[in-house]
């Protein structure tokens, strides 16, 4: 026989659910979609490398004339009430052994990347364009672009050690130098207060990465022989608060250490709550949530924001902005050309409030 409390647990159990049945399209608001275009000249093609951290501003390079690959290109920035913007200093190479620049500011007014292929480069909007000096590529900078990384060009033809420029030294060469004698150490990424990165490194026929933090011992974090694909070993982002870092096919978290991800996605970076990667698999860009979860963003999209895609693929996600509700990447728009896409997923409107304040309410009373 149920008892009383059995009996209120199963009628609360059937108010909460039929609240989330309340918990609409209509409650939540229509996302809104962008395809971010292209700049004049060449062939039509853009490439979205990173987002602000406010959502206002998402950055990449494009197809300015017909010598430019989908990987090389004039670097633009691009926002919905400005579209997009030549920034004028001319060619960029990029996703170069996992150097996924161009990077931009948690406001959206300082850049950082490759140019030319080789050389680092930093912009301020509406300032100054400073090379880098001994630089070959930069792999990332802090949130607030005055802490900027990547690796060096000091001998011979290949780059050799790790680098790092800070605005409170002028922006002035600094060598991170934790394996004397490795043949190569490179900046892949930064957390956002810049005190961790993610160091790899080649030695002893093997690829590395390291975690790197600030007056702490370096951490293993993954390695790979030469004969398995040095790139498998290569540590392409790391989390905000420094704690995650993801490779080719896998991720290493402080928590949970080493994880294989091949076979369920190709990771691209990593979401501004430290937990959620972000990327493609079998040309469509998903999600991997804490849980393991993998996730369709066109599908999540559509169903959940109602956003009509036509006929444009999202083919990957690159970033989302802090409190979530930008997210950008690149797919396959309806003419057949490669563009950047950013979406826009509404805030909560007055009746999801007063439905989540009603499950809450729920909840309170057991």
């Amino acid at each position: 026989m149920r008892s009383r409390l059995d009996h209120l647990r199963a009628v609360e159990a059937s108010a909460i659910i039929v609240a989330l049945g309340l918990l609409t399209r209509a409650a939540f608001g229509v996302g809104s979609f962008y395809g971010v275009g292209d700049l004049p000249g060449g062939a039509f093609g853009s490439l979205i490398t990173d987002i602000s951290g406010d959502g206002r501003f998402v950055v990449g390079h494009s197809r300015a004339d017909a010598s430019h690959s989908n990987n090389i290109g004039a670097v633009f920035r691009w926002s919905a009430t400005g579209g997009m913007e030549d920034l004028g200093f001319g060619a960029i190479g990029s996703l170069s052994s996992a150097f996924r620049g161009p990077n931009i500011s948690r406001d959206g007014s300082l850049i950082a990347g490759t140019a030319d292929v080789f050389g680092g480069f930093r912009f301020t909007i509406g300032g100054d364009y400073r090379i880098l000096g001994n630089s070959v590529h930069i792999g990332d900078m802090s949130a607030d672009g005055q802490i900027i990384g990547g690796a060096s060009l000091d001998s011979g033809s290949f780059p050799n050690r790790a680098v790092q420029y800070r605005a409170t030294n002028n922006y002035t060469v600094e060598y991170i130098n934790p394996f004397p004698t490795a043949s190569y150490q490179g900046v892949r990424g930064i957390s956002d207060d810049g005190r961790a990165i993610s160091l790899n490194t080649e030695e002893n026929g093997a690829s590395s990465t390291y975690l790197v933090r600030e007056n702490q011992p370096p951490i293993l974090v993954h390695t790979v022989p030469f004969s398995q694909g040095s790139l498998n070993g290569i540590g392409f982002d790391i989390s905000g608060d420094g704690s995650k870092i993801i490779g080719r096919t896998w991720q290493w978290s402080v928590q949970s250490g080493f994880e294989s991800l091949a076979n369920r996605i190709n990771p691209m970076t990593i979401a501004p709550d430290s937990r959620t990667v972000l990327g493609s698999f079998g040309g469509r860009a998903k999600l991997l949530r804490e849980d393991g979860t993998i996730v369709d963003v066109q599908n999540l999209l559509s169903n959940d924001y109602g956003i009509d895609f036509g006929t444009w693929r999202l083919r990957e996600i690159v970033g989302m902005s802090d409190d979530g509700t930008v997210w950008a990447g690149n797919g396959i728009n309806p003419q057949g050309f490669q563009e950047g896409w950013v979406a826009v997923i509404p805030e909560p409107t007055s009746a999801a409030l007063s439905v989540l304040g009603l499950i809450a309410l729920i909840r309170r009373r057991r």
